[in-house]
């Protein structure tokens, strides 16, 4: 697995320094996530990590190209400590805390947008869509705050195919804003024996993740 992200790594900078028409940079910001199936409380997005990464960009034209980013994101679960009634109600699990890091490989379509509002030329959004290969690099989890430990059971996938969409302003000609979702096209683990979701319409397919990113790119 080292060995994979270290030679995509490689050949993300060597495509960034050699090619004429490609331009690259940082990205950084924060992650707020969600494994849906890991708790009763499914799309909280209680998990918050951070994102950070470099890319390399390919402009088709002026307002549209392609950008492929290499990220380390923090992604998991959280379900916080409960005090009172509920606590005895919910039975002894009433915390849990799951981490799952990934570097994680988006490779997206990005689309400049021009309109106008009040006869005002607006030009700094766009949007972005593409598919995204995300590489596990570790998984704990914490319940009912005895210490974080290495999954035990089943373990979670080594990999997380997913879909993302997402919007972006540019705040200046090297500076952009991007807020992104993306969610898992195939379970990254299976169910608890016998568990059914609501948001899968009650197929038994397994985790997923959700995420919600909110980060900066700076373009060198």
């Amino acid at each position: 697995m080292k060995k994979v992200i270290i030679s995509l790594l490689i050949i993300l900078i060597s495509t960034i320094c050699a090619a004429q028409k490609f331009n690259g940079g940082i990205t950084a910001g924060v992650a707020n996530t969600d494994v849906k199936g890991t708790d009763p409380y499914d799309v909280d997005f209680n998990k918050v990590g951070i994102t950070a990464g470099i890319f390399t960009a390919l402009p088709l034209n002026e307002k549209s190209g392609f950008r492929m980013e290499m990220n380390f994101i923090q992604k998991g679960s959280y379900i916080p400590p409960k005090l009172g009634p509920d606590t005895i109600a919910n039975g002894p699990d009433t915390s849990l805390k799951l981490r799952l890091h990934y570097v994680e490989i988006p490779l997206l379509y990005y689309q400049n947008l021009h309109f106008k509002i009040r006869g005002k030329d607006i030009d700094r959004f766009g949007f972005e869509i593409g598919p995204s290969i995300g590489f596990l690099v570790s998984s704990k989890v914490n319940i009912n705050q005895y210490g974080f430990s290495p999954i035990s059971g089943t373990p979670y996938k080594k990999y997380d195919l997913s879909a993302a969409i997402g919007i972006y302003y540019r705040i200046a000609d090297n500076l952009a804003f991007h807020f992104r979702y993306e969610n898992s096209v195939l379970p990254i683990h299976k169910y608890q024996s016998g568990k059914m979701s609501y948001y899968n319409f009650h197929f038994n397919i397994g985790e997923t993740n959700m995420v919600f990113t909110y980060s900066f790119i700076y373009t060198l």
